[in-house]
């Protein structure tokens, strides 16, 4: 599934270092066809800074001309892992095209360079080859991957302390008392908050900041509870973190963590 542009990768840049084809009479190794499909991907650099102008990767693709084939391509893709999460798609402008050699080279390798790229994060490309008869049809395909440039820097880390249930002001209301907590070394902002009650929702707020090892506590006024309830820390999943196992988090009606 591809992730959308997340906050702090929104302006994640694909650029082109350059397409390179070698003729089969320029020195390059391998000048002939080859008889089994030969593709690869290497992370050639992966550049670290404080600003996100200075964050980047440059991976490099390289396919043999194999025999039968009168033509070659390759696409490449782009994956993060954001924390200890899952790897997930990324798009980004200038990606998820394909790269067409010249007719009659034996060896074509392409370049390609993102930018922009998020702290805490890393990031990995993984490449299509595909060589094509005549007529533009493929005859072989391969898939590669890259090695991983991975992004130094903190991550928030949300999750919900504890829940206090009071009684509200009717005989069928309560009051919720919601501890949230940062338990990463950076900030977050704008941390959305929501109340479910017996499988319900009941309301979405919003903590402006919440500091690296901060608390802040969200007031929820809802019916009373009967069965079970939930918090979930970001519901719509806007925050980068190291993790998002313990967002999501169910309580009796006590207020104590069901497992």
């Amino acid at each position: 599934m591809s992730s959308r542009l997340p906050i702090g990768l929104a302006a994640l840049v694909a650029t082109v270092a350059s397409g390179l084809a070698w003729s089969p009479d320029s020195g390059a190794a391998g000048g002939g066809a080859r008889a089994a499909a030969d593709g690869s991907v290497e992370l050639v650099e992966c550049n670290r800074g404080r600003r996100a102008a200075d964050r980047s990767a440059l991976f490099r693709g390289e396919m043999r001309r194999i025999a039968g084939a009168a033509g070659m391509r390759m696409r490449f893709a782009l994956a993060e892992r954001v924390g200890r999460g899952p790897w997930r798609a990324v798009q980004a402008p200038g990606l998820d095209s394909w790269r067409v050699a010249r007719p009659g080279v034996a060896l074509f390798a392409y370049r390609q360079r993102v930018a922009a790229l998020a702290p805490g994060t890393g990031y990995r490309a993984t490449v299509v080859f595909q060589w094509l008869d005549a007529a533009g049809a493929p005859i072989a395909r391969q898939t590669a991957r890259s090695a991983t440039c991975r992004q130094g820097g903190a991550l928030p880390e949300l999750t919900v302390r504890r829940v206090a249930v009071d009684a509200g002001p009717t005989d069928d209301t309560a009051r919720y008392r919601v501890v949230v907590v940062n338990r990463g070394r950076a900030p977050a902002a704008g941390v959305g908050v929501e109340l479910s009650v017996d499988g319900a929702a009941v309301d979405t707020l919003t903590v402006g900041r919440l500091p690296a090892r901060a608390r802040r506590r969200v007031t929820f006024f809802g019916p009373r509870c009967l069965e079970e309830l939930s918090v979930d820390v970001d519901p719509d999943g806007r925050i980068r973190e190291h993790h998002k196992r313990d967002n999501l988090r169910v309580f009796g009606c006590d207020g104590r963590v069901r497992p």
